[in-house]
């Protein structure tokens, strides 16, 4: 049941991102980098205020009711303790900008950056009370309930940015798009979630909570600068055409993002659960199959994606993005790939309950991706002459500090369970090198220059890959006959229909 959870899963994201990029594919020929740029500015200006907010709560939920405490009791706590989150972080970002306009009379970087960190404010608030009820829909494994709310606040967003791309209406319309989504997604989880207890809080439970949420926050803490801090530095450093580049390039290698995301939502409250049972031969199986799975899943589309990475960037983007986007695009694909397959790895580390460790670990991953950024990305700063690779710097400095810290939770999880990574991965490696050679000679004779050209060379370099899995007997018959029965769409069609129409039960299967 959870593979078809994961499928369902990953192909919804996939949906959610196709859909984005229609509105991408219109807001960056008619409105730019630098439009992009803005508002993805926003976006990360405002979740680096949220990092103040204790961000452990999320993880202390799906903790909590995965290892089978009460559920009504642990709704209530978590609801309480994330309406107060909510509210410190929205009372820290707005006296940010009152202290930095009236007390010290700096104004903002500009008029339009300081209107749409208010609507990414919004979107943000919003966004927290929407994972009130995401969060518990995934500590039950109940996919299919956020997956769909996404999708059709996704659509709408769309629908809203292409009118604002087409009619001019600016850059504070286009972060409105934003919110639109937002708000959709949360009164579909309100819709799913009424029938669902809500308990008053005891002292124990809220204790725990509170104690796992404030081991856990400087985590949490770091790894929301390490996901928005990049973004912020080039602004800083650079200018918002360049974060604009930069977000082109992340939205692209948000399709590979949609497999890590799903793959979380499952993993953590599963390996959770074995980590309380002391079940740590389980953890070792489903790690290891984690990581064969996804990178069996994701490497191909690593390379498919550097191979054709000024193809694709023409296709979704425009000529506005071809100059700069795809060397962006090429690390950040191998970032996601790098960033999926440890999952598994590093959240052993926090299942065991070593928090002090998983804390250490991202501090140092956070602290050399800010030298790497400062590094790369100024041309010159107090005086010393550096890098100046802009935005495609900070795709660079973060991919090197994920990998840096990659090989140590790996090393840690293997003090834990005693698997430090799959073998068999060799092979995929293997078969994936192969795969780049065939396709970067096939290209001297098939330029790529077109749309069907890219088919072509994908759909060889695909096989390619395949058929070599095959001769090492990395897949065979019965898994082929596996992942077929797992993307069949009247499977995955009655798994949503069945958790859509079964509303709140005390018992379900794992």
């Amino acid at each position: 049941m959870i593979a078809k959870k994961l499928t369902f899963s990953i192909v919804m994201k996939f949906l959610q991102q196709g859909i984005g990029y229609i509105s991408l594919f219109f807001v960056s020929r008619l409105m730019g980098p630098e439009a992009l740029g803005i508002v993805a500015f926003g976006l990360s200006y405002v979740a680096m205020f949220g990092a103040f907010g204790i961000p452990g709560i999320g993880a202390a939920h799906l903790k909590r009711v995965s290892e089978g405490n009460d559920f009504a009791t642990c709704n209530g706590v978590y609801f309480t303790l994330k309406t107060l989150s909510v509210m410190l972080v929205g009372l820290l970002i707005i006296g940010s900008i009152f202290y930095s306009k009236y007390i010290k009379g700096e104004a903002f970087i500009s008029p339009i950056h300081e209107k749409v960190v208010y609507v990414s404010l919004i979107v943000y608030l919003v966004d927290q009370f929407s994972l009130m009820f995401i969060n518990t829909f995934t500590a039950r494994k109940e996919v299919a309930k956020i997956d769909i709310g996404r999708v059709l606040g996704k659509s709408i967003a769309v629908i809203w940015k292409v009118i604002v791309a087409f009619t001019g209406l600016g850059i504070v319309y286009l972060a409105v798009g934003n919110l639109l989504n937002s708000i959709v997604i949360l009164l579909f989880c309100l819709y799913f979630f009424r029938n669902y207890p809500v308990a008053k809080p005891n002292k124990k439970l809220f204790v725990s909570y509170l104690k796992f949420a404030l081991a856990i926050m400087f985590i949490s803490f770091l790894e929301t600068y390490l996901r928005n801090l990049d973004k912020v530095m080039i602004q800083f450093f650079a200018n918002s055409t360049h974060v604009g580049y930069y977000t082109g390039a992340k939205s692209i290698s948000l399709l590979l993002s949609s497999i890590t995301v799903a793959t979380i939502g499952l993993l953590y409250p599963t390996i959770s659960y074995y980590c309380s049972k002391k079940k740590f031969e389980e953890v070792k199986i489903l790690s290891l199959k984690a990581e064969r799975y996804l990178t069996m899943v994701v490497l191909p589309i690593c390379v498919l994606m550097s191979i054709y990475a000024k193809q694709i960037v023409t296709i979704i983007l425009g000529a506005k993005f071809v100059d700069n986007t795809p060397a962006i695009l090429i690390p950040l694909s191998f970032l996601v790939y790098t960033q999926s397959t440890v999952i598994s790895f590093k959240y052993q580390i926090v299942g065991v309950d070593k928090m002090r460790l998983a804390l250490v670990l991202s501090g140092i991953m956070l602290i050399l991706n800010i030298i790497f950024n400062v590094i790369f990305i100024p041309s010159e700063w107090m005086g010393v002459k550096l890098l100046g690779w802009g935005a495609q710097g900070a795709a660079y400095a973060t991919l090197i500090s994920s990998i840096l810290g990659s090989l140590m939770f790996r090393y840690y999880s293997w003090k834990i369970s005693g698997v430090f990574g799959n073998k068999v991965v060799v092979k995929h490696f293997i078969a994936a090198l192969l795969m780049t050679v065939t396709l970067l000679i096939l290209n001297r004779y098939i330029p790529g220059k077109y749309f069907l050209d890219m088919i072509i060379g994908s759909v060889i370099g695909t096989l390619i890959y395949l058929s070599i899995l095959w001769v090492f007997k990395e897949i065979d018959k019965n898994e082929v006959k596996f992942f077929l029965d797992l993307i069949n769409p009247k499977s995955l069609h009655s798994y949503a229909k069945e958790e859509l129409k079964e509303g709140y039960i005390e018992k379900y299967k794992d």
